[in-house]
């Protein structure tokens, strides 16, 4: 795939160029939501739809500091100052091709999101995070209770247990500035190993249809909200599907539940279901939505062009094909895969009726569960045991269980 974009300067910039995301977290710290650590992890007060149920306000449980509110915004100015004053040492050397190149400065900082941005010119890009590690999963996350064919019972327990991470970022609501956002950067890491190698190419030509046609039309949307799609749309398909005979229409699959999010304006949180990643304006979603299907009739040119393909008539001829997803039955009809879910629980589903349709403004994740004709006998059930809150009320917590699932013989 070869897809470039120039500078100003004439430097060419494969749309594949990512940036290099450094996370820095205090190893004397340990922030826990059962206060068995030296920092408690307490809800924020979201509203009622749930809008900020990814973030959450710490408090220190050091002896004679109890109950100080560990500010998000205070370690933040903290981190901005330290990194200005960080000196840069073997830095590579740049050749300037033109005057307007050798007036801008070489190094950068900016601040964007939750992280400090140092950038090199067009040649080098950097996001640094200040965090907190949290070895336990938040009970809030609805990501082990959801039916799944992927990743596997064994990974995803093995995903839970890494915990999670507190970045530096406060909610939108928050005057203060003084709460954190969850962050799942270890978990999509241990989930990108597991990709297969074919959803793999395919992400790739997202991304340059990404970078290439859909954020010079609407720069609101991110990489993140496609591996977002990405990952949802994993979980959605038999793992028996993601191989490379079927890569063309793996491509589409994808390119399919993408339109389907900007045409429902909804991009549901991977760990967070409940949650609404879309901040854009309706209409420029409809414009990604309408542009999503003009290049699902031939996705090559997207793909390989130099970006120029666009929705006016300079382009070429729009072919007439219609690209239709497969149904429930006619992908378990060709994989035999039921979906699981970490909890434990395997639910045969109802047979859907010859008139049921997908809708697409309907939940992503639950829209095309796979049906089982077979009985599903799962044993034995996660074990539901209870503790001592440092409060001293009981609190359940689930002891992992190795799960066994079987299919009866027809």
């Amino acid at each position: 795939m070869m897809s470039y974009k120039s500078c100003f300067c004439g430097f060419c910039i494969h749309a594949l160029n990512t940036d290099l995301d450094v996370m820095f977290c205090s190893v004397e710290d340990r922030a826990c939501f059962s206060g068995q650590g030296n920092i408690l992890v307490e809800p924020f007060a979201a509203n009622e739809t749930g809008e900020f149920a990814e973030y959450v306000t710490l408090s220190s449980l050091e002896p004679g500091s109890e109950g100080y509110c560990v500010s998000s915004k205070v370690i933040r100015d903290q981190v901005k100052r330290a990194v200005n004053c960080t000196s840069v040492a073997n830095r590579p050397s740049f050749s300037f091709c033109c005057e307007r190149c050798k007036d801008t400065p070489i190094y950068q900082l900016a601040s964007e999101g939750p992280a400090m941005k140092i950038k090199a010119r067009s040649l080098f890009e950097a996001d640094i995070t200040f965090c907190f590690h949290c070895p336990e999963w938040p009970t809030i996350s609805d990501w082990a209770s959801r039916q799944r064919y992927w990743p596997s019972l064994a990974d995803a327990q093995r995903i839970m247990a890494l915990g999670c991470h507190l970045v530096a970022k406060p909610a939108p609501g928050d005057k203060d500035g003084t709460s954190w956002r969850f962050s799942f950067s270890v978990a999509e890491v241990e989930l990108s190993k597991l990709v297969p190698e074919t959803a793999r190419k395919c992400l790739l030509a997202m991304k340059i249809i990404l970078k290439d046609h859909l954020q010079p039309v609407v720069p609101e949307i991110g990489s993140y909200h496609i591996k977002t799609v990405f990952l949802n749309s994993l979980e959605k398909f038999p793992v028996g599907f993601w191989v490379e005979k079927n890569i063309e229409e793996c491509l589409l699959t994808l390119l399919t539940e993408l339109r389907d999010s900007f045409v429902s304006m909804r991009c549901s949180h991977h760990w967070f279901s409940f949650v609404n990643l879309f901040d854009i304006d309706g209409k420029k979603l409809q414009i990604l939505a309408r542009k999503i299907e003009r290049i699902m009739k031939d996705p090559a040119p997207f793909i390989f062009d130099d970006g120029c393909c666009c929705l006016s008539p300079c382009c070429l001829r729009v072919p007439q094909y219609n690209f239709t997803r497969r149904s429930s039955q006619q992908f378990f009809a060709d994989y035999e895969e039921v979906t699981i879910s970490v909890d434990g629980d395997v639910t045969p589903l109802e047979p859907a009726t010859s008139g049921d349709q997908s809708d697409s403004s309907s939940h992503p994740r639950y829209e095309e569960n796979l049906q089982t004709p077979q009985p599903v006998v799962v044993c034995p059930p996660t074990r539901n045991t209870e503790r001592k809150s440092r409060h001293g009320q009981a609190e359940s917590f689930h002891e992992e269980i190795p799960l066994s699932v079987y299919l009866t013989p027809v």
